[in-house]
């Protein structure tokens, strides 16, 4: 599992929900950690990823195909995150907040091809956030500059538009699988995605160059209205989820 935060959010994700009074799952159903998801895709192969805390600090995980991860906090804040591929650095990123506490540069650093990738956020006064992203090296990435504007209604992201694509999100009124891990939420619209910041996310629609691609979603929720089970469907492409929690 290359990013855990896309993974949960950018599982991208769905259309029609439906609801389950099964909360056999849910160990704690009041605030309950995210522990374990278990990806089946449609080749028939799968991925299990189990996850570590310390209180409500995500502290690490480690997936099926050796692949893990190492989070750093600063307070309440993620500030760094290294994956790793068995015992090799693969990637680190690396998160900045201004003083209201709110996300303001996020650096995505590729090790073995040593290549950078920096997100600076302005949050405007009419509820867009603009992100201006630039690529490099290791040490500093100021090349080709790349805007993009998101809109924000009642707390989620519901557009994202840049010079060469829109996206388009909707959502529903339940809990998001990764609602009580701190600092989640300040961190969940990087690489310019939506993820679902409160509710999860049940339809993506992408136009790129005036191609159409449509993700949607259904899930199945516990009795507290945390998702135990998602469908997603990328245009025919299906992958499914199981969320376990403590």
């Amino acid at each position: 599992m290359k990013k855990l935060f896309l993974l949960l959010g950018v599982t991208s994700l769905a259309l029609t929900s439906c609801s389950s009074s099964d909360d056999s799952s849910t160990t704690n159903p009041a605030a309950p950690l995210l522990k374990k998801v278990v990806e089946s895709y449609s080749d028939g192969t799968s991925l299990t990823t189990n996850f570590v805390y310390n209180g409500t600090h995500l502290m690490s995980w480690s997936a099926s195909d050796d692949s893990s991860a190492q989070v750093t906090y600063t307070g309440d804040n993620i500030t760094k995150i290294e994956y790793f591929e068995g015992n090799e650095l693969d990637q680190r990123d690396l998160y900045t907040y201004n003083s209201a506490g709110q996300l303001i540069t996020y650096i995505r650093l590729d090790i073995p091809m040593e290549w950078g990738n920096r997100e600076d956020f302005t949050y405007n006064s009419n509820g867009t956030i603009t992100v201006v992203a630039h690529n490099g090296d290791l040490v500093s990435q100021t090349d080709g500059e790349r805007t993009t504007i998101m809109t924000l209604t009642n707390g989620e992201v519901t557009s994202s538009v840049s010079d060469s694509n829109t996206f388009a999100y909707t959502y529903d009124d339940k809990h998001i699988p990764e609602t009580n891990i701190a600092g989640y939420s300040k961190i969940s619209f990087i690489d310019g995605s939506a993820s679902g910041i409160i509710h999860n996310l049940m339809t993506e629609v992408e136009t790129t160059f005036g191609d159409t691609y449509t993700t949607t979603n259904t899930y199945n929720y516990n009795a507290a209205g945390y998702p135990t089970t998602q469908t997603e469907d990328y245009e025919g492409d299906v992958t499914t989820y199981v969320y376990t929690y403590e």
